[in-house]
């Protein structure tokens, strides 16, 4: 069920006046707008609509004003909204073309606004993250929405969980219009504000972080290294590795140094080999390391693009013929996970490992017989042959399927490119240290890695766990660009109950995930497109959430200068 047209039009003609409006107000973004439906435009008009829910009360001075000479229907929409639900929902199932979405303050029957819900959100169960919204007499949302995978590793347990909570739920009754939305709005806003104001007048809110004597949850106990500052946390981890190397050697990582370029080279490049100490001549090696970032960096890039990143990096360099034959021969190193090259309208473009077919197929067949040595050995990282070449019956159908998600995929991320982003600059940190390494000192990685510390699983290491974590969601971030994939990494690992406040992992999570290049932005972070919408630098408070700065309020870089002056420069 959806609106009909001249409801469509209300509604779109209401919503973009608001949006408008508020972003004059607070100057959220620059030069927002709301036509031409680019990637860039659409992030800039939730970022709007994300401030505008922060702020529901500007609703009743914007239909007071009546800024743009809204007729009395679009005014009389607007002033419903400060009623607005923002929240995580469980989507339990489709029932007469809508959907019936459950969440604390109670049961919703939630129509679509242009599209079926069931389109835009997929099957049921499911996790959506949206915000409910009155419309006259319907229940809609803003437009926004990102939809979770509740399944995990125990589907059927999970579906009985929801459908336990719903029947329960369903006892207060389900809200199909927007009368009895607004109803249940009124009474779940109302006992959430008395909720904080009885914790204000209990006192102080106590530290985020975990202190000395705090009672963690049963299965955590306090790091070692737990409140150290990062020098102090340097040298216990020093001293440590000393007397316990074996710690640190994780498994399928003993030759993580994809560039240590000992082995045999091919033909091509074994004339250089006598000229060089270490084999390779230092051009090859310069032009293999930026290939290496270009590939963690965009995932997919053409021989030309990676190239002229290269020679931007590098005064003394290759000949475009030498660097495509250096391409061409690295290529076969597939297994030892560099890069992969792959041909798209009659283009070459360099890949990222987990983005060739024989990775995916290695990955495909490991899951189907539930071995992780069947094509892979895990303590040297080689691959024993070719993952395609044992492929048959019922397996190999599926993973064609999985080829062709693949395809298209690479082929998407190529055209998309030609209509969005320009591609970020390689950084000239790259030839020193990789990736992945610099964003280690990230602050949202050291912030959830102080987390971590605090709160270590019993049986892990104290030394390694946080460290190797916070790498492995970096990693994850980069290869699956998929914040649930990263969500679902931490549940794994039993973490997602470890601190009292629940949502502070998801939201350190969310924060490492942003800092980390985006494939789909070629390259950029979602971070760093923020920063560039706004025109201001980002920062994060203790707990993880957006720092709000007022303009005259000191610069959290520590410059001494006003916020407005400084970092906050619009």
């Amino acid at each position: 069920m959806v609106l009909n047209d001249e409801q469509v039009n209300r509604f779109f003609d209401t919503m973009d006046s608001l949006l408008y409006y508020v972003n004059e107000r607070f100057h959220v973004v620059k030069d927002l707008s709301l036509e031409s439906g680019t990637m860039m435009d659409d992030v800039k008009t939730a970022m709007v609509a994300r401030e505008l829910w922060n702020n529901v009360g500007i609703i009743d001075e914007f239909v007071n004003s009546n800024p743009y000479g809204l007729p009395q229907k679009c005014l009389d929409v607007a002033a419903g909204w400060k009623y607005a639900l923002p929240d995580f929902y469980t989507l339990v199932r489709y029932q007469g073309g809508r959907g019936l979405l459950m969440s604390e303050a109670g049961v919703f029957s939630v129509c679509g606004v242009t599209y079926e819900l069931e389109d835009e959100i997929g099957p049921a169960p499911a996790g959506v993250e949206l915000v409910l919204l009155p419309f006259d007499d319907v229940i809609v949302y803003d437009g926004f929405l990102q939809a979770y995978d509740l399944g995990g590793n125990q589907p059927d347990r999970e579906s009985r969980r929801i459908q336990d909570e719903f029947e329960r739920r369903c006892s207060d009754g389900i809200a199909t219009t927007s009368r009895e939305f607004i109803e249940r709005a009124q009474a779940f806003l109302e006992a959430q504000r008395e909720r904080e104001f009885e914790s204000l007048l209990a006192g102080p809110v106590e530290s985020a972080s975990s202190e000395e004597g705090e009672e963690l949850p049963k299965g955590f106990h306090r790091g070692v290294l737990a409140g150290l500052s990062g020098l102090e946390r340097d040298l216990a981890i020093g001293e440590y590795r000393v007397k316990h190397p074996e710690a640190f050697v994780r498994p399928g990582q003993a030759n993580a140094d994809r560039l240590n370029f000992e082995d045999e080279l091919p033909n091509e490049l074994a004339s250089y080999v006598d000229e060089m100490p270490q084999g390779l001549p230092p051009e090859y090696r310069t032009a293999l390391i930026c290939i290496d970032a270009a590939t963690m960096q965009y995932g997919i890039a053409s021989v030309a693009d990676v190239f002229a990143q290269y020679r931007a990096l590098c005064a003394e360099s290759l000949s475009y013929e030498a660097f495509q034959t250096l391409v061409a021969s690295e290529t076969w190193r597939m297994g030892a996970g560099l890069f992969d090259v792959w041909t798209y309208s009659g283009v070459d473009y360099i890949t990222h490992y987990s983005l060739s077919p024989d990775y995916v197929a290695q990955e495909f067949m490991q899951a189907k017989a539930g071995s992780s040595g069947l094509f892979v050995n895990r303590e040297t990282s080689e691959i024993g042959g070719s993952p395609l070449g044992g492929l048959s019956g019922s397996g190999g159908g599926d993973l064609v399927i999985e080829l062709g998600r693949l395809e298209q995929y690479k082929r998407d991320l190529v055209e998309m490119r030609k209509r969005e982003l320009p591609m970020k600059p390689l950084s000239r940190r790259v030839l020193e240290q990789d990736i992945v390494s610099g964003l280690l000192s990230d602050p949202s990685a050291l912030a959830l890695r102080d987390f971590l510390d605090e709160r270590v699983p019993d049986g892990e290491d104290d030394y390694t766990f946080a460290d190797h974590v916070v790498e492995d969601v970096i990693r994850s971030s980069l290869e699956l660009g998929s914040l649930e994939e990263v969500f679902m990494f931490a549940v794994d690992l039993g973490l997602e109950h470890c601190c009292a406040d629940e949502k502070r992992l998801a939201q350190l999570l969310t924060n490492v995930y942003n800092a980390v290049p985006s494939w789909e932005n070629n390259g950029w972070s979602p971070q760093e497109l923020y920063e560039q919408m706004t025109g201001r630098k980002m920062f994060y408070n203790a707990d993880g959430t957006i720092m709000r700065i007022g303009a005259d309020e000191p610069c959290p870089c520590g410059s001494g200068k006003k916020y407005r002056d400084c970092c906050g420069q619009s």
